[in-house]
């Protein structure tokens, strides 16, 4: 799909100084686009920044990446005061071209943005401030490619050796310091467990470091210290195994010689021995509806067909 990277408001009919006007401070974020040459597909565009409404907001040592149009663009109330983009790597974008001056710069920004107080990239001529770059950079991620429809087909967003991402200035202040621009360092930490993972196109192996008790030797995404747990153990997991791939313990929980519901108020268990699953139903009789005494239990059994299966009784209209 074709959208902004980010589209900020502030607050709708307020003034630039209102101190309800939105003002978030992120810092290390990678922001990619749709590709420099990608259709837009919507109204919206495919700019990395969309203001509105007075934003003010702050983004540092954050990088923005391949977009088809601009780095910023902006309504006539885009900006509110004390809006800051600082220590900022400005990607590829078809909407500008560096060509090594700095009015080259101002071919990035949309033309409501361009020489105005909207951008804290670049002044009025071009020229970078605030410790952001030229336009144009190749953050040098360590993957990264795009089939013939444009469609992303393969990414490792950390940078590689050499990346600007790596050598850059950084602005202080963030809540966990990071030597480098953008959300990646030497670890993938996205590798894993996200949909981009999951899909095959997120390169890079899952981090395998850190301290307890968040440490993950086997990089299967549950923690050492919790999979060291009596609990965990009992399960069969392990800090040295894989319990999540190639494995699949998670599915072994519920093995083909047992089937257990979990059992609660108003449930009953449900035992597999052998080909067969016995359903046992306990039975209460009574002669005046007010006292109730154990009947026989009424049994039930049958071939099983999968390795893991459930059942439930229902009783239509009871009362």
């Amino acid at each position: 799909g074709h959208d902004n990277g980010g589209e900020w408001d502030g607050v709708t009919g307020t003034i630039a100084d209102n101190a309800n006007n939105s003002a978030p401070i992120i810092y290390n974020a990678t922001f990619i686009g749709s590709g420099t040459t990608a259709l837009v597909g919507n109204d919206k565009g495919n700019n990395a920044i969309f203001l509105d409404d007075r934003f003010k907001g702050k983004v540092y040592n954050s990088v923005f990446d391949d977009y088809k149009e601009d780095l910023i663009e902006s309504t006539g109330d885009g900006q509110g005061s004390g809006i800051m983009f600082a220590h900022n790597t400005v990607g590829r974008f078809g909407g500008g071209a560096y060509t090594g001056s700095n009015a080259s710069n101002l071919t990035f920004l949309n033309s409501n943005v361009a020489g105005s107080a909207d951008s804290t990239f670049f002044d009025a001529s071009g020229s970078p401030i605030n410790g952001n770059s030229n336009g144009g950079v190749n953050p040098q991620f360590r993957a990264y490619s795009r089939d013939a429809g444009l469609e992303l087909v393969e990414i490792d967003p950390r940078p590689a050796s050499g990346s600007p991402l790596l050598s850059s200035s950084l602005q202080a202040g963030a809540p966990v310091a990071a030597a480098y621009r953008g959300a990646f360092g030497s670890e993938n930490w996205a590798a894993g467990w996200t949909k981009l993972s999951f899909a095959g196109i997120l390169k890079g192996e899952a981090p395998t470091s850190g301290a307890a008790p968040f440490a993950d030797a086997d990089g299967d995404g549950i923690s050492d210290t919790l999979e060291g747990t009596s609990a965990l153990t009992a399960l069969g997991f392990s800090a040295g195994v894989n319990n999540v791939s190639p494995t699949n313990l998670f599915n072994s929980i519920y093995t083909t010689s047992s089937i257990l519901d979990l059992v609660a108020p108003n449930q009953v268990m449900v035992q597999k021995s052998g080909g067969n699953v016995t359903l046992s139903l306990e039975l209460f009789r009574s002669t005046n509806l007010q006292v109730f005494t154990p009947a026989p239990v009424l049994d039930a059994t049958f071939p099983a067909t999968e390795p893991a299966e459930f059942y439930r009784i229902e009783v239509p209209n009871a009362q």
